[in-house]
């Protein structure tokens, strides 16, 4: 008992003494906490500034500040140029001559009214022989003048006056023959081939009409004679047809003549009627 009695009385001492020495503090001023707090104000504990009123904050210097310096970018990759590709130079342009414009040409006639002289005409068109080779070459008996001057004019314009007998007392035996045909399609006259005597043309036929056995037609067929050489004779007032192998039958309108050229435009033969 005794012993706690003597707790008692320190402890109670104790709390004593805090409180005197908190009262002289106040009286005092004593020193301010932090924030401007004193520290015998009502401010907590930990607030309050227990260091003395002479007390100062002396920062001591550190080490240099450094400067970052960014670093420079890195350059851009360099790409290299592509190496130049070679070309081949153009080829060269051939320059042709543009082809004649063809004449304006009228409508042709049915098919059925040129197959009798369609049907007459030849498959080709001899070359020119040599002069000494042509039948006028060879021949004895001289000829009509009429006749050499143009052999095709002469015989057209016996037509409807000879007959195959008149044919073969100027011109000789007929090298052969084959009949003809008509519209209908049916055998209507014979038709006699001649070597050309003048050597003018390469062979005379002559169409004679099986009823009265008179001469109505004659085909004849050219040594060298092109299309063109045709149209600056007569001119090219002519309606079209169509014909095989590629071949055209020319009709002209203004005159009595019609010509059979093949597909490189050579005169295969001349109807004249």
């Amino acid at each position: 008992m005794a012993r706690y009695r003597l707790i008692r009385a320190a402890a109670l001492a104790g709390v004593l003494a805090l409180s005197a020495a908190a009262a002289s503090e106040k009286g005092s001023g004593g020193p301010a906490g932090p924030g401007g707090l004193d520290a015998g104000s009502g401010a907590p504990p930990v607030l309050r500034n227990a260091d003395p009123g002479d007390t100062r904050i002396v920062r001591l210097p550190g080490p240099p500040r450094l400067e970052t310096v960014p670093a420079a970018p890195a350059p851009a990759p360099v790409t290299p140029a592509p190496a130049p590709v070679a070309v081949a130079p153009p080829a060269p342009v051939r320059e042709t001559a543009a082809p004649p414009p063809a004449p304006s040409l009228p409508k042709p006639p049915s098919s059925a009214a040129l197959t009798a002289s369609v049907r007459r005409t030849p498959a080709a068109v001899p070359k020119t022989p040599p002069a000494d080779q042509r039948p006028a070459a060879r021949r004895k008996n001289p000829l009509p003048p009429d006749f050499e001057r143009d052999s095709a004019e002469f015989c057209r314009q016996r037509i409807g006056a000879w007959i195959e007998a008149d044919a073969r007392a100027l011109l000789g035996e007929p090298k052969r023959s084959r009949v003809s045909f008509g519209p209908d399609n049916t055998e209507n006259g014979r038709i006699l081939a001649f070597a050309d005597p003048s050597g003018r043309h390469h062979q005379l036929e002559l169409d004679f009409d099986r009823g009265s056995g008179r001469l109505r037609t004659v085909f004849v067929y050219p040594w060298d004679m092109t299309w063109e050489d045709c149209q600056r004779l007569w001119g090219a007032q002519v309606i079209p047809a169509k014909s095989n192998k590629g071949r055209t039958f020319y009709s002209y309108a203004n005159r009595r003549l019609d010509v059979l050229v093949d597909a490189d435009g050579k005169v295969v033969s001349l109807g004249l009627y």
